[in-house]
């Protein structure tokens, strides 16, 4: 669960999401990232965007948003870092290897 930086607009959070009820296989996990809004005129919370991630994600890190900067959040997953955000293509980019590490071992931060 983290924050996301969206200035004086009603606060906005993104979770890792896993519906356990769905998934008859322990090994057949499906993840979502999803973004909720807290309404702070009506006091409640509204889902805003869900999005199917790499099932290895495993942490979220907030990106600088508002007016200042493209916002959204970095999905750590094993080998790869995705950025995600509403209404944008997603972009990734491969963790860098060390030379002498196996290929064959997973990456994760």
């Amino acid at each position: 669960l983290v924050g996301l930086d969206v200035g004086f607009e009603n606060p906005i959070f993104a979770c890792i999401e896993v519906d356990y009820d769905d998934q008859p296989d322990p090994d057949d996990i499906k993840k979502q990232l999803t973004f909720y809004e807290l309404d702070l005129g009506l006091n409640h919370v509204v889902r805003k965007w869900s999005d199917p991630i790499d099932p290895t994600s495993n942490k979220l890190i907030s990106v600088p948003g508002g007016a200042d900067g493209p916002g959204g959040v970095l999905v750590c997953a094993e080998n790869f870092i995705y950025w995600k955000n509403m209404d944008h293509q997603d972009t990734h980019i491969a963790i860098p290897r060390r030379s002498d590490m196996d290929e064959s071992r997973g990456l994760l931060i």
